[in-house]
C-alpha cells in the first residue's frame, strides 16, 4: 500500500444513511474505501499485533485505520452504542452501522475525523447540550 490515497467524493458518502464498518473506518481516516476495498481491511490487525502492518513505516492513513477497527469493532458489538443498523450476533467489517450515529461516536470518543466528514454530520445546539428543563433558573 502506498503513502498517497484518494480522497472521499464526500458528495456521495454524505448523502449515505448507512456504511458498512470499513467503509466508515476508511472515511475516518480521509479515504475513498471504493480505492480499498473490503480486503485491504481484511488483513489488518490492531497496532501491537505481530502482523507489519499499522507499524511505524506505513503512512499514517493505514496506522490510523489499524489503531480504530478493533475498538470500532467492540462499539457495534455492545447494543448501547446504537451503531448498527440492525442486531447481530458478531459485528464484521462488512456489517452495516449509521453513519451519522458513527460520526456522533467517533466525536464522543474523540477520533480526529477529516472536516469534510464532520461538516456532512455536524452537531446540532440540542446535540451537543442538555435541554434546559422548563421552569429552571439557569
Amino acid at each position: 500500500m502506498s503513502d498517497s490515497t484518494v480522497t472521499p467524493e464526500w458528495s456521495r458518502w454524505s448523502a449515505q444513511r448507512q456504511v458498512l464498518i470499513w467503509q466508515a473506518l476508511a472515511l475516518s481516516a480521509d479515504v475513498e474505501p471504493d480505492s480499498l476495498g473490503l480486503d485491504s481491511f481484511l488483513v489488518l490487525r490492531s497496532a501491537g499485533s505481530e502482523l507489519p502492518l499499522g507499524g511505524s513505516g506505513d503512512p499514517q492513513w493505514l496506522r490510523t485505520m489499524c489503531q480504530r477497527q478493533s475498538v470500532l469493532l467492540r462499539a457495534a458489538a455492545d447494543s448501547d452504542s446504537g451503531l448498527l443498523v440492525r442486531a447481530v450476533k458478531q459485528p464484521h467489517l462488512d456489517t452495516p452501522i449509521k453513519l451519522a450515529t458513527f460520526v456522533d461516536w467517533a466525536r464522543k470518543h474523540k477520533w480526529a475525523l477529516p472536516k469534510d466528514l464532520k461538516s456532512a454530520f455536524a452537531e446540532t445546539p440540542n446535540d451537543s447540550k442538555k435541554a434546559k428543563p422548563k421552569g429552571s433558573k439557569r
